[in-house]
Order: C-alpha cells, then structure tokens, then sequence
C-alpha cells in the first residue's frame, strides 16, 4: 500500500519565504547584466537629450529675443511710415487746388497754341505744300555745293596759313 498522505497548508512565513524568492528571481532578471547595460545606456541618451533641449532653449530664447527687438523696429518703423504718409496727404490735400489750377491754366494755354499752329497751318498751306514739293528737292543739291564750297574755302584757308 502506498504511504499515507497528510495535506498540508503551507504556513504565512513559508508564503512570505516564496514571495520573496520570487520578488528576488525578478529582481535578478530586472537587474541583469543586459538590462543594467540598456538603462546606463538610456539615462546617457537622456542626458544628450536633455542638454541637447537646453542648447535649444537659449537658442530659441535667443531667437524670440531677435523676433521680438525686430517687432518693435517694425513698429517703429510703421509709425514713422505712418506719420510721413500723413504728412504727404495733408500736404498734397493743401496743395491740389493750386495744381489744378496750374494745370486748367497750362490746358487751355496748350489748346491756345494748338489753334494758333492749326491757323498758321492753315493760312501758310500753299506756301508749306509748295517748299514741300519744290524746295525740298533743289535742297539736295544745294547742300552737295555747299559742302563743296566749304571743302575748297578749308583748303584756301590751309594754303593761307602754310604760305602767307
């Protein structure tokens, strides 16, 4: 016959033993040597990072430094611009009736002479189509001798000068 069996339960220090056998198996697991390796190696990534965001954050100040002293040179800028507009408006609104003026006077003026040259025109036709027809063709020839009385006048003159 096979030995008698007496169940037992396990006592609470035996429980407390196993757990922490466990707690110390995982822990060894946790702390392994691989493990180890992996968070030194992603506290020095964080440390990159971190310093890496720090670089970034002076930079970044220093950029909203930039922005913001060219803000207010934009500003003032505007505000100058602004005030140099309103001058010229003022200006220009002060001056416009006497450029008007000036220009109704210079129109009819320019419209004055206009009519005077279309009377001249007008009256002078027949002598302008005549010279037109007429004159113009004997001032070809006209031009030719003269540039060859002057050609022969320059060489008097030279001969002159040479032998007085």
């Amino acid at each position: 016959d096979p030995a008698p069996i007496i169940p037992t339960t396990p006592s609470a220090l035996q429980n407390i033993t196993d757990v922490a056998n466990r707690i110390v198996e995982r822990m060894d697991q946790i702390l392994s040597d691989r493990n180890v390796a992996s968070i030194n190696a992603t506290l020095a990534n964080l440390e990159t990072i971190s310093g890496g965001l720090a670089d970034r954050d002076q930079g970044t100040q220093a950029l909203l430094l930039s922005a913001r002293d060219a803000a207010r040179s934009l500003d003032t800028t505007l505000k100058t611009t602004n005030g140099t507009i309103e001058r010229l408006d003022r200006n220009l609104v002060q001056q416009l009736p006497g450029i008007i003026d000036k220009l109704d006077t210079t129109l009819a003026k320019l419209d004055s002479a206009a009519g005077n040259a279309d009377s001249i025109l007008g009256e002078n036709r027949a002598a302008i189509n005549s010279f037109a027809n007429d004159g113009l063709g004997q001032l070809g020839p006209t031009l030719t001798e003269l540039r060859g009385l002057i050609r022969d006048l320059r060489r008097v003159s030279d001969r002159l000068e040479n032998n007085p």
